[in-house]
């Protein structure tokens, strides 16, 4: 009995030992799910970490790239702000010489309007100047004096002329000129 007794108890142990073993088999089972499903909790942990970084880095790229943008954005807007200071600087200036034109401009029509007025005046005048040339020319007008003066001295020359035979003596004394102006 003895024997049947450790035999029994080996079996027992031999029983609690497989009993034990496939409880350690079954722990070392679920510890290498455990294992497996941490290896792949932390290839995942890695993966996300591989995906944030990259896309903290693609974001990092596009703050910069909008950043730069931004910037030279900001440098075509003051670039804007400027060329329209100077074009409102010029635009005002523009005004202030076209207001000054525009004074020039009245002043030369003023000054066309009194030049018109004196040229007016001065043709008038001229015309009565020409008109009364005229008026003056025709009253005195010497050449039907002139011509009746020579006509009489011609008159008087060819009686007082001396003769061609005789050089001292005149045909007609001097007595004669009277005498035909009277009878003019």
């Amino acid at each position: 009995m003895q024997v049947k007794t450790a035999l029994s108890r080996a079996e027992d142990r031999s029983l609690a030992a497989s009993t034990d073993f496939r409880k350690a088999r079954e722990d070392n089972d679920t510890l290498q799910r455990l294992l497996d499903q941490y290896k792949k909790d932390v290839d995942f942990q890695k993966k996300l970490r591989e995906i944030e970084m990259s896309k903290k880095h693609e974001l990092e790229i596009e703050k910069r790239r909008l950043q730069n943008e931004a910037l030279s954005k900001e440098i075509e807007a003051r670039s804007a702000l400027q060329s329209l200071e100077r074009v409102k600087d010029s635009h005002g200036q523009l005004l202030g010489d076209r207001v000054q034109l525009d004074d020039e401009l009245n002043a030369l029509r003023q000054h066309a309007e009194v030049l018109e007025t004196q040229n007016m005046s001065l043709h008038n005048e001229l015309e009565r100047f020409v008109d009364t040339d005229t008026v003056v020319r025709r009253e005195l007008d010497r050449k039907p004096i002139v011509d009746y003066i020579k006509a009489k001295n011609n008159d008087c020359l060819l009686y007082t002329s001396p003769s061609p035979r005789d050089l001292s003596t005149s045909r007609m004394p001097s007595s004669a000129c009277k005498k035909k102006k009277k009878k003019k």
